[in-house]
């Protein structure tokens, strides 16, 4: 999987947003799918904690860039019945998302609180399976070897007399 972490500074009307970063089992989200994006939100009113929120509204369009700005997902927060009020959570909100590894992407991001609305695009490329596997292979040296392992189980068919 891969994270892309989205904050936004509530008085400033500032966004951060993480490079996408290659996540891995021990993540608290927890799977290992390289085909999936998770989008995290989260909300800072300068160093206030908790963040009070005056009816806060968020969500993106993601959009594949290598298929001429195609609409991927869209998204809108808070669900039907739900208003934030506060939080002292890094994050409140995540969504999944599935992505093809190697392509180019666009996130349309909005925020709107107390009827102000605030926009902000982000490009990213999703890297490629490869990239992700060296990255997983480099950090993970417990991990067995799995084509040493397969090779080995394929001699042992072949030498098998039924």
């Amino acid at each position: 999987m891969a994270i892309l972490t989205v904050r936004f500074d509530l008085d400033k009307k500032e966004y951060t947003v993480t490079d996408v970063q290659a996540g891995s089992v021990h993540d608290p989200i927890g799977d290992i799918n390289y085909k999936d994006l998770y989008v995290l939100f989260g909300f800072t009113r300068g160093n206030t904690n908790p963040v009070e929120f005056n009816n806060l509204k968020f969500g993106y369009n993601l959009r594949d860039m290598d298929n001429k700005a195609m609409l991927v997902h869209a998204i809108s927060f808070p669900p039907v019945g739900i208003k934030y009020m506060r939080s002292n959570s890094d994050i409140i909100e995540h969504t999944k998302v599935s992505v093809v590894p190697g392509k180019s992407y666009r996130l349309d991001i909005w925020v709107q609180e107390n009827y102000n609305e605030t926009k902000h695009n982000v490009w990213f490329n999703m890297p490629s399976y490869s990239d992700y596997e060296l990255d997983y292979v480099d950090s993970h040296p417990e991990q067995p070897d799995y084509q040493q392992f397969l090779s080995m189980r394929n001699d042992e068919l072949d030498t098998r007399t039924y």
